[in-house]
């Protein structure tokens, strides 16, 4: 619940949006994030996209990861 509205950066330290909610799947706990741009993207917290969380100074550091079509 502390990292509700925790603000989230991309590994370079740009501002990608905030943490929105978070939810449990049984398996593990599923991240919503909500980038600047508006969109809401859900990731599990796993190390390869949620590398670092830093509660002291209020950071997530989050890689998105590439899309294809």
């Amino acid at each position: 619940v502390d990292l509700v509205d925790m603000p989230v950066f991309s590994p370079e330290g740009e501002e990608l949006g905030a943490l929105e909610s978070f939810s449990d799947n049984g398996m593990q706990y599923l991240f919503n994030v909500r980038l600047k741009s508006g969109d809401v993207v859900t990731l599990p917290y796993v190390d390869a996209f949620f590398p670092e969380i830093d509660v002291e100074n209020s950071k997530i550091v989050m890689i998105l990861p590439e899309y294809t079509e």
